[in-house]
């Protein structure tokens, strides 16, 4: 309480000083003076501007944090699930790659097989060409032999 009784007091002494003109002093002065006190309370409405102001402002660059922050995780998310994403199209690529190369050597060796059939296939036409014209030789050559026995006996008979 006695420090409020103080306080009080020395407010008034300076409102006092500041309201009484002194000795010598002009009017326009003592004007002055009016302002600088209405100055004075009316500091206290500014600073809770002031202060409001800065709570706004504070707030705003909180919310824009905050936001930043947000974005800033999705990105590395995004950014996680990308290379996740490489990675896994890495592997399936080297995946690919190895099957791709076994497919070619299966090709390779299906297609030399397909040669070695083509081949015994052809040999085995040959071979069979050979033993029809064998076939149809011995067969030409015993109807041909007894045919010739009998003109050849036809005529013997007849030229008896």
């Amino acid at each position: 309480m006695k420090t409020f009784t103080r306080g009080m007091s020395l407010v008034a002494l300076i409102l006092a000083f500041t309201l009484l003109p002194l000795p010598g002093t002009a009017a326009p002065a003592h004007a002055g003076a009016f302002s600088r006190i209405k100055s004075f309370f009316q500091l206290p409405g500014e600073v809770d501007k002031l202060q409001d102001n800065y709570q706004q402002i504070q707030d705003q660059y909180e919310d824009t944090r905050q936001e930043l922050e947000s974005t800033r995780k999705q990105a590395e998310e995004t950014a996680l699930k990308a290379q996740q994403t490489a990675e896994e199209l890495l592997a399936e690529q080297e995946r690919l790659a190895k099957e791709n190369a076994l497919l070619a050597e299966e090709n390779r060796q299906l297609a030399v097989t397909l040669e070695e059939l083509k081949n015994t296939n052809e040999l085995r036409q040959k071979a069979n060409r050979r033993l029809r014209t064998a076939l149809y030789t011995g067969a030409g050559l015993i109807a041909a032999a007894f045919l010739a026995g009998r003109f050849t006996r036809f005529a013997l008979r007849k030229g008896r």
